[in-house]
């Protein structure tokens, strides 16, 4: 049987039976009470919360991707070419090395520089069936660049090739595909790492710590490498531009990691950091990273939908505006946090639902295979179901068509 075929619910039964593993032992080792895991496994309720799915997921020993059922299969044209074009990504990113160069690229830096620029933008918008088969000879050929005996066109290719596998990495990590986000965000490590300019290696380590999310050991240390890249940054962070907007930004992560380990005096206390940054930036554009008041009410309202506070999701929604959010990526993340908030505060199921409808219409991939998006979907339709509602589902795949 494919372990990624059923609900949460059913995989987690299935990961708890195949250990010998008693629900009562699960509960103990979770934190989760007995009861509750047991209308889990029965699909009665949900684990819609990252600290409940990495508790469970830690309890049995597996990533959490594991648990989530990552990566679906696809469900549209789109998404085929998507897959087709991950596994061609794995395929050049196997075949390449930083400073080697293995075969002659096949274009020259300036044009793959403007085709990493269109990658950019084009990942900005979560259109990853447009991008992503543009990246397994973007960055083959970047590779290649990174061995040229020229030192200024060594340097223009590393900074170059971070860049590409930004947008690389992104898209793993939307489409479920942990390892290769992971390797993605290494091969950015070690580019950055040449060019020995301490603000791209920060950038780097955030794409790094971002890629650690997936197990106990793993997203323990993402708080750390997050945390270490801020420290290394502090003394350049200034009056604004790039280096504080990096900074800023690894804080967020630190507070995230936290805010999912519960630790959330330590969480608050990460914000707080970002947000007398944020003060000095403003809203930012360096790395895609949208550092800022605008993008830290975001990030602000995603914490308090897994501290299960639905109420103060609607209040800091008041803090952002989405319209001014650069990209269709960012604004669908928003209007994702606002529909997972509303999803939890009385009498606001419309409201989610319409939210997601909002989300779905900016990045309809990115928003159907969201495992979180999902998982709530599923939830609405047990509690209220709607035409709406249903036509969302069938789109996702979680009802038939």
């Amino acid at each position: 049987m494919d372990e990624r075929t059923g609900t949460v619910g059913q995989r987690v039964r299935r990961l708890r039976t195949r250990q010998g593993m008693s629900l009562a032992t699960l509960a103990i080792l979770s934190g989760l009470s007995k009861g509750y895991l047991s209308k889990v496994e029965n699909d009665i309720s949900n684990l819609d919360r990252r600290r409940s799915l990495h508790a469970v997921a830690d309890a049995l020993d597996v990533p959490m991707a594991v648990i989530l059922g990552q990566p679906y299969d696809p469900e549209t044209r789109q998404g085929h070419t998507v897959k087709a074009a991950v596994g061609d990504v794995q395929d050049a990113l196997y075949g390449s090395e930083v400073g080697e160069r293995y075969e002659p690229p096949r274009d020259d830096l300036v044009t793959l520089r403007r085709t990493t620029d269109r990658i950019l933008a084009l990942s900005n918008d979560n259109a990853f069936a447009a991008f992503g088969p543009l990246l397994p000879d973007t960055l083959a050929d970047l590779h290649a660049f990174t061995a040229d005996p020229d030192g200024a066109v060594r340097e223009e290719a590393l900074r170059t090739l971070v860049d590409a596998l930004d947008a690389t990495q992104w898209l793993a990590k939307c489409m479920g595909e942990t390892d290769l986000a992971w390797l993605a965000a290494e091969r950015a490590l070690l580019a950055a790492r040449h060019t020995e300019d301490q603000v791209v290696i920060g950038f780097a380590q955030f794409l790094r710590s971002q890629s650690l999310l997936r197990t106990r050991r793993a997203r323990q240390r993402a708080g750390r490498v997050a945390a270490g890249a801020a420290e290394v940054l502090q003394s350049a962070v200034g009056d604004g531009g790039p280096a504080a907007e990096v900074y800023g930004s690894l804080h967020l992560t630190a507070a995230w990691v936290c805010t999912v380990d519960g630790r959330h005096a330590d969480a608050e206390d990460q914000v707080a950091e970002a947000a007398e940054v944020a003060e000095r930036t403003g809203n930012g554009h360096a790395y895609r990273l949208w550092f800022g008041p605008n993008n830290l009410a975001v990030w602000r309202m995603s914490m308090a939908v897994e501290r299960q506070e639905g109420g103060r999701v609607v209040e800091l929604a008041r803090g952002a505006i989405p319209a001014d959010l650069p990209s269709k990526g960012r604004r669908a993340g928003y209007w994702i946090e606002l529909g997972r908030g509303l999803a939890d505060a009385p009498g606001q199921r419309d409201g989610a639902v319409r939210a997601l409808q909002r989300a779905e219409r900016l990045a309809p991939m990115r928003t159907r295979m969201d495992p979180y998006v999902r998982m709530t979907v599923r939830e609405l339709l047990y509690d209220s179901g709607g035409r709406d509602l249903r036509q969302m589902a069938r789109r996702m795949g979680l009802i038939p068509g």
